[in-house]
């Protein structure tokens, strides 16, 4: 028997947002259909019918499930007595949230007349459009061009995608993958990192053009507009009173911290006693057959036994208290750039044109290189007591193993860069081999040859050296404006940065 008909808009659900329930629905498929049921009063102006719950307050007809998803839920928090999870709690209970009932919901950008307070595009975000309303899905209308349109347009320089010009590589870092940053369509360089050189915490105040590692002290003395000890926290100045500047192209070596020489491109060979300096020979006293020429480099092996080459074939040794020129017919007339001592006993020499000369303790002779370009510098390997290393020229870099020279020439690599190096020093480090070139770049090596960052790269770096087997991996060099020679060490990581 029917008993009597309910108001469907206050079936299960909140006078705040009209909205009819699954039941209500079930109850009310048809505009005026009743139900019969035992009905009873809700409020002044309504009535429920079995299975709801009144809630006198606010004239609402519940079921109990949307009491219970909010039972310890604060008002405006998400419930689910819906099957949906899209459901709000308001004055305990949970209501079905709909665009239309003039409340923001998740998804929403607005709601009827509710704008959010925005009154013109340009206020909600966008980059076009004047007049700003809400459409029948509750996304805002008549604007057009966001951030997050996944369209570059306005200002943006990307949008979702990562912006291929802004790669973390273009923006000088060494590693990492740039992204958009959503909230403001610009480069996200979050990710981007550098690799390689650090700036150490002091640096030198002078530059400096060549170091000789004192290995008894792990210290190193660096020679160039100045004279300086490092003990591997900071430069020290020396006591500096000879005449050689940085434009001398300086050279050092030593026996021990108590016996330095130091020789430059327009004067004489010089020695530091721990203390201060004194006159070993003044080239103009040497026995040149010519005009004295430029010295280049020292080589200190005891002391009675020093040698320095030069410019024109120049070899002179240091013995009796007297420096001789030597008889080098190998060397020619060949500027001479460089000298090491092997564990072994042999002295080599490196010069321009691919010329290497040996000097067993008794004769020289000329090694066969297989380049013709002018070599620079040697250093040795500390994996070998008879092993070194000579780069020059165009990328130049010979290993020679004991027996021969074997090119580790990085051309192919490093012509990727769209260049070719003079490579001024190599050295063993972290299973690798560690460059600098004129080019203010430096390399690494460990299966192939890869660009490490500097963190100036305005600096000329010269020398590369350790203060002990195993340390990091110092740089020095010249810059002449901002005279930040020294100081720069490589990352203690890199041959994990840099795997096989």
């Amino acid at each position: 028997m029917l008993i009597g008909c309910v108001k469907c808009d206050k079936l299960g659900m909140g006078m705040r947002r009209e909205l009819t329930m699954l039941a209500g629905l079930a109850l009310c498929a048809m505009s005026v259909q009743c139900v019969r049921s035992t009905i009873k009063d809700c409020g002044e102006t309504g009535q429920c019918p079995g299975g709801f719950i009144c809630l006198p307050e606010t004239g609402q007809c519940v079921e109990q499930i949307q009491l219970s998803a909010c039972e310890g839920v604060s008002d405006g928090q998400p419930c689910d007595a819906f099957g949906g999870g899209n459901g709000e709690c308001f004055d305990g209970v949970c209501e079905l949230l709909s665009c239309g009932d003039g409340a923001i919901d998740d998804g929403e950008d607005c709601d009827g007349d509710n704008l959010k307070g925005y009154s013109t595009c340009e206020d909600a975000g966008f980059y076009f459009g004047d007049e700003i309303s809400c459409d029948s899905q509750c996304q805002f209308s008549g604007c057009s061009g966001e951030c997050g349109d996944g369209i570059i347009n306005g200002p943006e320089v990307c949008d979702k995608n990562p912006p291929s010009a802004y790669s973390c590589f273009a923006a000088d870092f060494d590693r990492g993958f740039s992204t958009c940053l959503a909230s403001k369509c610009t480069p996200d360089l979050s990710n981007c990192d550098e690799i390689g050189w650090k700036q150490a915490v002091n640096l030198s105040t002078d530059d400096i053009d060549d170091v000789w590692v004192d290995k008894a002290n792990q210290e190193a003395y660096g020679i160039g507009e100045g004279f300086m000890r490092f003990d591997g926290v900071a430069w020290e100045p020396l006591p500096f009173t000879i005449g050689i500047s940085g434009s001398d192209q300086p050279s050092i070596s030593g026996v021990s911290a108590k016996e330095i020489y130091v020789v430059g491109s327009s004067v004489g060979v010089w020695r530091y006693d721990g203390e201060s300096w004194e006159t070993v020979q003044a080239k103009s006293t040497v026995p040149f057959p010519n005009t004295p020429p430029s010295y280049n480099a020292v080589l200190a092996i005891g002391p009675n036994d020093i040698w320095v080459v030069g410019d024109r074939g120049t070899i002179v040794r240091y013995r009796d208290s007297a420096f001789v020129p030597q008889v080098v017919t190998a060397a020619g007339d060949a500027d001479l750039n460089d000298i090491w001592r092997t564990d072994d006993g042999n002295v080599y020499v490196a010069g321009e044109d691919g010329l290497v000369l040996r000097f067993d303790g008794t004769d020289w002779e000329p090694l066969t290189t297989p380049t013709n370009e002018d070599l620079l510098a040697i250093s040795g390997d500390s994996d070998s007591p008879t092993d070194f290393w000579v780069s020059g020229g165009n990328n130049t870099i010979l290993r020679w193993n004991g027996a021969a020279f074997v090119n580790e020439d990085p051309n192919e690599e490093v012509k990727l860069s769209g260049s070719t190096r003079r490579i001024l020093n190599v050295h063993r480090y972290g299973g690798g081999l560690v460059t600098v070139t004129d080019a203010r770049a430096t390399w690494f090596k460990r299966g192939t040859w890869q660009r490490v960052r500097k963190p100036n790269s305005s600096t000329n770096w010269n020398r590369l050296f350790t203060l002990k087997p195993g340390g990091p991996i110092y740089a020095t060099g010249n810059n002449g404006q901002n005279n930040d020679g020294g100081g720069f060490r490589l990352s203690d990581s890199i041959s994990t940065e840099f795997p096989e």
